[in-house]
């Protein structure tokens, strides 16, 4: 009975999604965290804490939520290579409990550099479903992990920023932070 026990205690700890919030140069960011990795980033928007923790709880299906003041120094250190420019080291995220398909554009558009954009097409054609744009654009737009998964550099065929979850002026000032300016379109858009 008590290896059983043990056993429930493993998984409930494995399950188990830590909250916190930080404070980033575009505002406040809601972290949703386990042993694996980031599982959740939201970008405040007046929300408190237990407004978050309803929609997390939602979003993976699991009331096994704990807040956390101070997180872990690898928590930190993601958002703040996003901020400063790094790539976030692909360990620091968790695509635990989402399809092959959307696993497979998360990780695509995790390739796309800095200060660049692609287009849902090229995102389409980077996972071998050259037709599945619009189900790309579906993926993005339930991006759980957004910056981390930076679906901002993904824009339309005409070169155009299309939809962002937090509204096309952040998309591009996150672009901007980036280095990206609009006019420089690139060839996949161009030619696509």
């Amino acid at each position: 009975m008590a290896h059983i026990r043990q056993q429930c205690e493993q998984v409930h700890v494995r399950r188990t999604v830590f909250v916190t919030m930080l404070e980033a140069p575009i505002g406040r960011l809601f972290v949703g965290y386990r042993e694996a990795g980031i599982v959740y980033l939201r970008i405040g928007r007046g929300e408190d804490a237990r407004a978050v923790s309803a929609a997390l709880e939602h979003r993976l299906h699991t009331s096994a939520l704990s807040a956390q003041g101070e997180p872990p120094a690898w928590v930190r250190e993601a958002i703040a290579r996003f901020f400063s420019g790094e790539r976030t080291a692909d360990n620091a995220v968790d695509f635990s409990g989402l399809t092959d398909f959307e696993r497979a554009v998360f990780k695509a558009a995790s390739r796309i550099p800095r200060g660049e954009v692609r287009s849902y097409g090229w995102l389409a054609r980077e996972v071998g479903r050259p037709n599945a744009a619009r189900a790309v654009g579906q993926a993005l737009a339930n991006n759980p992990i957004p910056l981390l998964v930076p679906c901002h550099r993904v824009i339309d065929c005409k070169g155009r920023l299309h939809r962002y979850v937090y509204g096309i002026e952040l998309k591009r000032r996150l672009l901007e932070l980036e280095g990206y300016r609009q006019e420089e379109t690139p060839a996949d858009v161009r030619t696509s």
